[in-house]
């Protein structure tokens, strides 16, 4: 149970960078800096990513504060379910993570460089 209480408090910290609000990357950089690059980065781009990002596939983005851990939680899970054990969807995730992966480069490059600077001080 620990680790699924873990996991959900990254996915909230992670889905701030999908807000339509300017982005606090020292206060997210607080809450996820006891994981690894890594993990953070796969969090980012292969489960939170595809759920949160498509807040701004709208005109007037929906979340424009925060989003509710309840809410996305069973999405991001749902999503890796089908990504584990549906090879089309897997195939359609993996093309799109490199979509994010170069759209929400500098938002990632700046998140890494607030968690290095909290890791090494």
């Amino acid at each position: 149970m620990e680790g699924i209480v873990k996991k959900r408090e990254l996915w909230s910290a992670l889905s701030e960078l999908f807000v339509d609000n300017e982005i606090n990357y020292d206060t997210i950089a607080k809450k996820v800096q006891s994981y690894s690059l890594d993990t953070i980065e796969y969090s980012l781009f292969y489960e939170v990513a595809p759920i949160c990002s498509l807040n701004f596939s709208s005109v007037i983005p929906a979340v424009w504060s925060f989003f509710e851990i309840d809410t996305i939680a069973p999405l991001i899970e749902q999503h890796i379910s089908r990504y584990n054990n549906e090879k089309l969807y897997k195939l359609k995730a993996d093309f799109l993570v490199k979509y994010y992966k170069f759209h929400y480069k500098s938002e990632w490059l700046e998140l890494q460089k607030e968690i290095i600077f909290l890791k090494n001080n």
